[in-house]
């Protein structure tokens, strides 16, 4: 049966595939729909043309040539892949399965091609090439089984760390655990994936030399095709250097903040050692006395130790305000201490100005976290409030607190208007400050939102408000 019968043809037709019969000579004599799809050509533009001329680029031509002759000389069969040129000029990858139909007498008949459109596999697996390549070159990824044992990584996993592939297969991550992070931290990550989720966070590492890297961390687990879980799948960024430059920051800030507070210190136990220094002369005078006035004495030395108990006060307060927020150091607090401390701290600035100070904090309200670290941010924004306002007319700052919902709100508004809004989209970023560089060094809000995102809350500037208002919350119950 002859492969023009309608039989055939009706078969050639229905296929997906592109189907190209050529002469010994290399003249199409038929094309199935498929390919005239393909390539934007029609049956006239195609038959009796030869291949080379209308559908094989210049570049394709000596290896689709070869290919052919081989096909001619009758030895079988053959595989390629080769971009096919469309009517449009573009250019499509094929693969093709090609093959000779000889006569009775063992001549070439015809050549068959069928070929099968790979260009948008091509593409993606360009696509897909070229992201691994990146991720190798820049995130550590690694597979490990259901116990957590190392079964492949990357190269640059190798690198970070400065373990080789043999010395890292076979094991677990404890052989990088930088004893930093707790028990319930772990226990929390493998809960986590145990249940089939995936957990997102940033971990402390070592690497082979005891050197510190952070990294922030995505693990998921691996499921097979059955639903079967096999392991899990870590794809690591190094953050150490940001880590780095943040400590760098925080260390500025602190420096800073204890500027901003020495004069404060002077001027505050100015005061109390003048009482100490006055009483003690009174208390050696009494003594060089003939009689002793024991109440008189006993009040003298009262005031000697409420002037040393304000001097010690005031340097607890400033040890806490500088205090780094750890877990360990997390605890309930009374706000309206914090707020206290706060408020001690910044009289100094209050008697240079008419600024007047509004505190609306309940007594019986209570958060979780660090005490000194909230002060601090308190403190912070007490401060910046009153250098903005304290140029004004009747200036004001208002502090108030409220629990909604199980969190700690807390405001504080001042008399100042609202900023514009391209200073709202930057007032948050490090270095930033509407100051001057006497006055302030754009570390304080970027470090006291920081502070708060540790506690699980946010520091935000309320846009709805006319005045100056920032606002954020605290948790009431462990985190």
């Amino acid at each position: 049966m002859d492969f023009t019968t309608d039989f055939y043809l009706d078969i050639l037709e229905t296929l997906e595939s592109a189907i190209i019969i050529l002469s010994p000579t290399g003249e199409v004599i038929y094309g199935n729909s498929t390919l005239y799809k393909t390539t934007g050509f029609d049956k006239t533009e195609l038959v009796g043309t030869k291949i080379w001329d209308t559908l094989i680029p210049d570049e394709e031509r000596d290896k689709v040539n070869s290919t052919f002759q081989k096909l001619t000389l009758n030895q079988g069969k053959s595989e390629t892949t080769n971009f096919i040129k469309t009517k449009s000029n573009k250019y499509k990858l094929f693969k093709w399965q090609n093959t000779n139909y000889l006569t009775k007498d063992g001549d070439i008949k015809y050549i068959v091609g069928t070929g099968l459109d790979i260009t948008d596999y091509e593409d993606s697996k360009t696509v897909m090439e070229t992201y691994q390549n990146a991720v190798n070159q820049s995130l550590s990824f690694c597979t490990t089984n259901k116990a957590g044992v190392f079964t492949y990584v990357n190269d640059f996993f190798c690198k970070s760390t400065g373990y080789s592939k043999d010395e890292l297969l076979g094991q677990t991550h404890q052989i990088l655990n930088s004893n930093f992070h707790t028990m319930a931290f772990f226990n929390n990550l493998w809960e986590t994936i145990l249940a089939g989720k995936s957990w997102f966070g940033e971990i402390r590492n070592k690497n082979k030399s005891g050197t510190t890297i952070w990294t922030k961390t995505l693990i998921t687990p691996i499921i097979d095709s059955q639903n079967i879980f096999q392991g899990f799948s870590v794809l690591r960024e190094d953050l150490t250097e940001q880590k780095d430059m943040e400590n760098e920051l925080l260390t500025v800030s602190k420096l800073a903040t204890l500027g901003e507070m020495s004069g404060q210190i002077l001027h505050e136990i100015s005061n109390p050692l003048a009482i100490i220094k006055g009483y003690s002369k009174n208390i050696k005078k009494h003594v060089s006395e003939d009689s002793i006035d024991a109440n008189r004495l006993r009040e003298d030395l009262d005031k000697l130790e409420n002037g040393a108990s304000k001097i010690t006060n005031i340097f607890l307060s400033l040890k806490n305000s500088l205090l780094e927020a750890k877990n360990e150091e997390c605890g309930f607090c009374n706000l309206s201490e914090s707020v206290g401390e706060a408020m001690s701290l910044v009289q100094y600035r209050l008697k240079e100005t008419t600024v007047k100070i509004e505190v609306h904090v309940g007594s019986d309200i209570e958060y979780y976290g660090s005490k000194g670290q909230i002060t601090q941010v308190v403190l912070n924004l007490l401060t910046n409030a009153i250098q903005s306002v304290k140029e004004q007319k009747d200036p004001w700052v208002r502090l108030a607190a409220t629990v909604i919902k199980g969190d700690v709100w807390v405001s504080v508004t001042d008399s100042g208007k609202m900023i514009s809004e391209e200073l709202q989209g930057k007032i948050f970023e490090t270095l930033f400050t509407t100051k001057s560089k006497t006055e302030g060094t754009g570390l304080g809000l970027s470090f006291c939102q920081r502070i708060i995102q540790f506690h699980k809350g946010q520091l935000s500037l309320d846009k709805d408000s006319e005045q100056m208002k920032f606002r954020f919350n605290l948790k009431t119950t462990k985190f």
